[in-house]
């Protein structure tokens, strides 16, 4: 009888736990599904330079939207990115704008373009900092962004 019981206590202490990661995952789902929002696509290169049309449909402004230009033969995530550019490197192209609000924009990437895939580094309107990855993936970066660290 004891045994039943220290088992049904342990089964409930699992089922607890796992039942408040699901309320936390339920509550990141909305925040997740707004990042997935921003996307960020070549639309010509002009000059020399790579034209970018970026299409804010977060349903609010987002802020910090740092595109890369990555040359890279596979997925790039955010832990990776550090060794496409290191100390002394390749210098990176990019597009940088402090806000973005909903709808379409227009930006260019610095320097001449490679053919590189582009990643992107955004904060939404409550502060969480995100990375879109070459594939679409997004990832909640809890850091700063390295433009806010050097602010």
């Amino acid at each position: 009888m004891a045994s039943d019981n220290s088992s049904l206590k342990k089964k409930n202490s699992r089922l607890a736990k796992e039942n408040q990661a699901l309320k936390q995952a339920n509550q990141d789902l909305p925040a997740a599904s707004a990042a997935a929002g921003l996307n960020v696509w070549e639309t010509e290169e002009k000059s020399g330079k790579l034209q970018l049309k970026i299409d804010n449909q977060t349903g609010q402004a987002v802020s910090d939207l740092l595109v890369l230009a990555v040359a890279a033969n596979g997925r790039i995530t955010l832990n990776s990115l550090p060794s496409y550019f290191p100390v002394g490197g390749v210098k990176p192209r990019y597009f940088y704008r402090k806000k973005v609000a909903i709808g379409g924009t227009e930006g260019s990437l610095t320097g001449a373009y490679a053919g590189s895939d582009m990643v992107c580094l955004f904060a939404d309107a409550s502060g969480v900092y995100w990375f879109k990855g070459n594939r679409g993936a997004n990832r909640k970066n809890r850091q700063p962004s390295p433009l806010q660290e050097a602010a």
